[in-house]
């Protein structure tokens, strides 16, 4: 994590001195040590492979109204990889750094959208490591299918596949949970780098760095003193980010020009607003086109709508109870996201910021099901997984009339990596992956006990 924020600080330090292409001499080692101290198991190489094998082989981000976003990330990373970019300045202000400097290191040299979407999903899949050690302290002998189960739900595929930050602010916000329940000097620093690391990977992480804060100066106040000094110092790598977006004017023009201070309103139009942002939420409104309406319809009820991003844990039997910490984290998330939201945009909903709780809860969820509950829950996911990648890679070869994705495509000269190298790499990772996923799910499919016992 510290490896992590220190790599995304000199990215930006090297931008400021003129030599942005340097920064892949920082990425290139960061990688290494990640892969060497992480060491991940079959089954997260398997998630792994699912999502870069779907990544390599859409030739458009689009479907289920979802519109813009992946460019706008791509313009930024470019931005600090020191290529040219039509990114404007306030929308500079209105992303925290981490996601698009750690990537920048590769743009700077290979400034192709194709390079974004291979960097884009190793970022996005380090909130593996971290869930897979939450799930094994509760359920040791199952662990892979149980991380099957959340990886392959078509929430985490969408998100994981769309070239934006939430899975590494994931990472963090599941990285602060399993430190808190850890002991030690180590464990205290930690939870502070989790917590100062998911701000700058995205600012809507505020309210869940909130609750995990609250609990964590509960649970140790006594000894949090070190972990408080490594939170600060997190923050404050911030600083040569703040003085480039602001040209020098600081933090409350950091404030001033963010999306909530830009959009506030009368207290009537925000109270009416709060209404339709949760009634969206739950039950999103559909994308006006006669053009191939139910594929849309269910790209967004999976990853617009919160039972849609739940369906798996649901068709398991029940979402289990999660921990007080958890209830915590996830319902401060949910409050300051909801107090936040801009009432003009009441039409998308919430689940976008609601992400990363739907992301822990999966999680826990996953760790905390008998037997039984965690097969269903990977049958639905694995089934319901499988619908979504259709549906991406079907609309996304072939987009409804005026997409207007399609039209950004063109106008800003996109190339997607199968594009650029064709279909033939993404094929031969997704196989690959799906027959680890395979091997994996049938080698944890029945308890170890029952195993022995049949044995």
């Amino acid at each position: 994590m510290a490896a992590m924020v220190f790599g995304g600080l000199l990215q930006q330090l090297l931008l400021l001195a003129g030599h942005p292409d340097l920064g892949i001499g920082v990425v290139i080692p960061l990688v290494v040590l990640v892969g060497w101290l992480w060491r991940p198991g079959w089954a997260v190489l398997g998630i792994i492979g699912i999502s870069l094998g779907v990544e390599l082989l859409l030739p458009l981000q689009t479907g289920g109204g979802r519109y813009q976003d992946w460019l706008l990330h791509y313009q930024m990373t470019l931005h600090y990889a020191g290529q040219p970019t039509h990114v404007l300045a306030n929308a500079l202000q209105w992303r925290t750094p981490l996601y698009h400097q750690l990537n920048a290191g590769f743009l700077a040299h290979f400034p192709g959208y194709w390079t974004l979407q291979v960097g884009s999903v190793l970022v996005s899949s380090l909130w593996l490591w971290p869930a897979s050690l939450l799930i094994r302290e509760r359920a040791p002998d199952s662990t892979g299918l149980r991380l099957l189960a959340v990886g392959l739900a078509p929430v985490v595929i969408a998100y994981s596949t769309y070239t934006w930050p939430w899975n590494l602010a994931g990472f963090f916000l599941l990285s602060a949970l399993w430190l808190l329940g850890q002991s030690g000097l180590a464990a205290r620093i930690g939870v502070g780098v989790s917590l100062g690391g998911a701000l700058l990977a995205h600012p809507a992480t505020s309210g869940y760095v909130l609750g995990l804060g609250l609990v964590w100066v509960y649970r140790h106040r006594a000894g949090i003193l070190v972990g408080v000094v490594a939170l600060v110092l997190v923050v404050l790598s911030a600083v040569p980010w703040v003085i480039s977006v602001t040209g020098g004017a600081g933090p409350q023009d950091l404030v001033n020009g963010s999306v909530p201070a830009l959009s506030a309103t009368t207290p009537a139009l925000w109270a009416i607003s709060r209404l339709l942002i949760v009634a969206h939420t739950i039950f999103p409104e559909p994308v006006p086109t006669a053009d191939r309406f139910w594929p849309n319809l269910a790209i967004e009820f999976f990853v617009l709508s919160l039972p849609g991003a739940l369906v798996t844990a649901l068709l398991a039997g029940r979402l289990q109870r999660p921990p007080v910490t958890v209830l915590i984290c996830i319902g401060a998330g949910a409050l300051v996201a909801l107090a936040l939201f801009p009432a003009g945009a009441y039409r998308a909903g919430l689940l976008n910021t609601l992400y990363p709780g739907v992301l822990i809860l999966l999680t826990i969820s996953a760790g905390a099901m008998g037997s039984s509950g965690v097969r269903r829950m990977f049958v639905a996911s694995a089934i319901l997984g499988s619908c979504l990648v259709g549906l991406l890679l079907w609309l996304a070869a072939s987009p409804i009339a005026g997409d207007p994705n399609l039209d950004l495509r063109r106008l800003y000269g996109v190339t997607f990596f199968v594009q650029r190298w064709g279909a033939l790499p993404g094929l031969a990772i997704l196989v690959a992956a799906v027959m680890v996923c395979a091997r994996t799910a049938t080698r944890d499919w029945r308890p170890r006990e029952q195993a022995t016992a049949a044995a």
